[in-house]
C-alpha cells in the first residue's frame, strides 16, 4: 500500500469517554492526516484490538494505514502522558485555545 505525501511516524493517543489516555500507538500517519487535526484532536476510525497492530483509517476509510501500540521502550522518558491529571491539564489548555480561537 503506499500512502501519498509525507509520512512520519507519529504518537497517536486514544482518549477514553472521560478524556483519560485509554491506548498509545505509534503509526506513519499521513501528514495531511496529521495536520488536518487542528486543536490536537481528530476523529480516527480503528479496525482490530487495542492491544495488537491494527489498522487506522479518517473517517470513510482512506486512505488507511496500520498503527502499531507503542512499546515502554518507546514511551519518552519522564513522560506524564498517562497522569489523569496531566492529561486533564492538557485538555482543558486545549479546549481554551479552541474557545479563545472561536470567540
Amino acid at each position: 500500500m503506499r500512502i501519498e505525501g509525507k509520512v512520519l511516524e507519529r504518537r497517536l493517543m486514544l482518549l477514553a469517554p472521560d478524556k483519560s489516555v485509554a491506548a498509545v500507538f505509534r503509526a506513519q500517519v499521513p501528514q495531511h492526516v496529521w495536520m488536518g487535526m487542528t486543536d490536537g484532536r481528530g476523529v480516527l476510525w480503528i479496525a482490530g484490538d487495542l492491544r495488537f497492530p491494527a489498522v487506522a483509517a479518517v473517517p470513510g476509510g482512506d486512505p488507511l494505514w496500520r498503527i502499531t501500540p507503542e512499546k515502554p521502550s518507546q514511551r519518552p522518558q519522564g513522560s506524564a502522558n498517562t497522569d489523569a491529571a496531566f492529561d486533564a491539564l492538557v485538555s482543558e489548555a486545549r479546549s481554551a485555545v479552541v474557545w479563545h480561537m472561536l470567540g
